[in-house]
């Protein structure tokens, strides 16, 4: 019975490294999605300004491959911005993926610790009664079978 439990409690082992690989994955995935996000805020920010910068260039109208030049910045950094969106979905649907991944690693942790917990349990209550069968034998032996107590 004592290798089952160490069997169990192996098992359990393995879940709950599972799972606390599984959180260090979250973990890293979500400081990635924050990473995206700050370049897809700095991107945004740097957007808005060549945008004004156009304005102005365009009421000075001077130079039009300067006008280009702005208008092409403008356009790879929408480019960017919708390739950044993209990997910053796809970063989302992975911390979803990892979360459901998780609950059911927690799901298969407690049942792993309620189902070793349970043999341990059924383990000390036939060693109680073990014991108890024991003490009546000797009990029995040194003070007879008679119902006198």
């Amino acid at each position: 019975m004592n290798d089952k439990i160490v069997r169990f409690n192996k098992l359990e082992d393995l879940k709950k490294k599972e799972v606390e690989s599984l959180e260090w994955a979250l973990e890293e995935q979500k400081k990635v999605k924050e990473g995206i996000k700050e370049y897809l805020s700095s991107l945004n920010q740097e957007r808005t300004k060549m945008l004004a910068e156009f304005g102005l260039k365009n009421n000075d109208v001077f130079d039009i491959d300067e006008l280009w030049d702005i208008r092409k910045e403008i356009e790879l950094l929408d480019e960017k911005t919708t390739y950044a969106s993209s990997e910053l979905k796809k970063c989302e649907a992975m911390v979803e993926n990892i979360m459901k991944e998780l609950l059911n690693k927690h799901k298969e942790a407690k049942v792993m610790e309620k189902a070793a917990n349970r043999l341990v349990e059924r383990e000390k209550a036939e060693q109680l009664a073990n014991e108890q069968a024991v003490l009546d034998d000797i009990s029995q032996s040194r003070y007879g079978r008679n119902d006198v107590l």
